[in-house]
């Protein structure tokens, strides 16, 4: 059988030994306690920089568990019922139709079968999209407004943007990946009356002892940020960007009937590059078994 320590060294071997992946850091925790933690390679290639089990990392999506957290707790809280309707907190977004028909130039919509609750923005049925999708004339739309990044200035401007817009399906019909978590974190806000990094550091960063965890890192952290890299035809590691932000293809794996929790955060992009996610799943199971 093998040992925790496989993770690890199967990682080093077949990404980071072969110039695959600039570095890694993985950690195993079951039952409350951390069984194992490697941190494997360079954080930055170029400052010849190992990394450290320190390192920070961008975390992208796993975002959006952290902010759906923070909402449920104002569901605990009773401040809201998962089928409230998302207009109760935005009135602006009573109104909201569907696209029906024709070109991001000219269109039709229609009405939704129902309005958006709470529940389908934490489940991604809420009709909202993503603008770098490609899939669907409301994803151009998206670009055209300038939804998401440096098209919105703050979250305010973004809900503004968003109630313009047609939504992709009738609420809680479809399932589509979208900023709904961004509308969730909105809510936080509003609900709260805390701006939302203020609300996620009260509410679960400082309890849970995350210290390093935040939207910006401070100058004085700066020299523990990784780079990040990109896979390209040219070149399997090309600098995506310089130690000013960092990761990608990571990994947060929950087993409740195991009590385990995995972590693997690297820093390579696009994450699908290599199936890491997948064998370091077998490689924890395979030594635990």
């Amino acid at each position: 059988m093998p040992s925790l320590g496989c993770v690890s060294s199967s990682s080093q071997q077949r990404y980071v030994d072969t110039a695959k992946l600039a570095g890694l850091v993985t950690v195993v925790a079951r039952a409350g306690q951390v069984a194992h933690v490697a941190a494997i390679g360079a954080r930055d290639i170029a400052a010849a920089a190992p990394m450290t089990t320190d390192t920070i990392f961008r975390i992208y999506s796993m975002t959006k568990p952290i902010v759906s957290v923070a909402l449920l707790s104002l569901y605990e809280e009773g401040r809201f019922q998962l089928d409230d309707p998302v207009s109760r907190f935005i009135p602006s977004w009573a109104d909201l139709r569907v696209w029906s028909d024709g070109t991001p130039d000219g269109y039709t919509t229609t009405f939704p079968e129902r309005e958006m609750q709470i529940r389908d923005l934490l489940t991604h049925t809420s009709g909202l999209t993503y603008a770098f999708m490609n899939r669907h004339p409301v994803d151009g739309l998206y670009r055209r407004l300038g939804v998401e990044r440096d098209g919105a200035r703050n979250l305010q401007e973004m809900i503004d943007k968003l109630g313009q817009l047609p939504l992709r399906f009738s609420p809680g019909t479809q399932w589509s990946y979208s900023v709904a978590t961004d509308v969730c974190g909105y809510l936080c806000e509003v609900i709260s009356g805390r701006p939302l990094d203020q609300f996620l550091a009260e509410r679960i960063f400082v309890p849970l002892g995350m210290v390093d965890t935040a939207f910006w890192v401070p100058p004085d952290k700066m020299h523990r940020l990784s780079a990040n890299y990109a896979f390209t035809n040219q070149d399997p590691l090309a600098l995506f960007d310089a130690p000013a932000g960092s990761a990608a293809s990571t990994a947060f794996w929950v087993d409740r009937s195991e009590d385990l929790v995995v972590v693997l955060l690297a820093q390579l992009m696009p994450s699908a590059t290599y199936p890491i996610r997948r064998e370091m799943r077998a490689l924890t199971c395979q030594a635990l078994s």
